[in-house]
């Protein structure tokens, strides 16, 4: 396990991937694949896994946005699959599985990702700030329904919120980490309170 990362690879991906994020919405732009690495590498660090192949993962893990949002983690794991200048730092066992990692990440899939690079990925993508989880659900509706009232936006926004990270939600935990489960545990309790998310909305809207 290496435990920093080389500096011709993290140049590689701030000059060449982390850019292209700039054209995608706010929600999975820049500053969010920002706070998913980190969180990868927090992570990594707790399961002892590999800081680098963490770094890359989480790098590409939304770049098939680019190509179609419906089955970006597909288009992703294909993207970091056929880079030709990652073999420079990593095997083909290695390149495979980060692919896959990046496939299993989306929380649709309702299955268990495939190696601990997939769970490390998963659950780095799962903000558990109910600000920012909310905050990133408007801006994602105002790209993709604009035509929807400020109550729409507020409905919409609390039943995907509760959906994907209630009690019986799609968001599962993978990674037994304590203060995970504790942080997961408040963001519930905020987003179950609908005054809460309407003012948190509005306050992005």
């Amino acid at each position: 396990m290496k435990e920093s990362i080389r500096c011709d690879l993290e140049n590689y991906i701030v000059n060449n991937i982390l850019p292209q994020y700039r054209n995608f919405d706010k929600a999975h732009g820049q500053e969010h694949i920002e706070q998913v690495i980190a969180k990868s590498l927090f992570l990594a660090g707790k399961t002892g896994g590999d800081r680098e192949m963490a770094y890359v993962i989480a790098a590409y893990h939304d770049i098939g946005m680019r190509v179609s949002r419906e089955d970006h983690g597909f288009q992703s794991a294909i993207i970091l699959k056929t880079d030709v200048y990652l073999p420079k730092w990593f095997d083909r066992q290695d390149i495979t599985i980060m692919a896959q990692a990046v496939e299993d990440h989306s929380t649709s899939l309702g299955k268990e990702p495939r190696s601990l690079y997939g769970k490390i990925i998963y659950q780095a993508d799962k903000s558990l700030d109910a600000e920012t989880v909310i905050r990133r659900a408007v801006q994602f509706g105002a790209v993709h329904y604009k035509h929807y009232s400020f109550e729409e936006q507020v409905d919409r926004v609390y039943q995907y919120t509760n959906k994907k990270y209630g009690k019986n939600g799609l968001m599962k935990f993978w990674l037994d980490i304590p203060e995970e489960h504790s942080r997961l545990q408040r963001l519930r309790k905020k987003i179950k309170d609908r005054e809460y998310v309407s003012n948190v909305c509005r306050k992005y809207y």
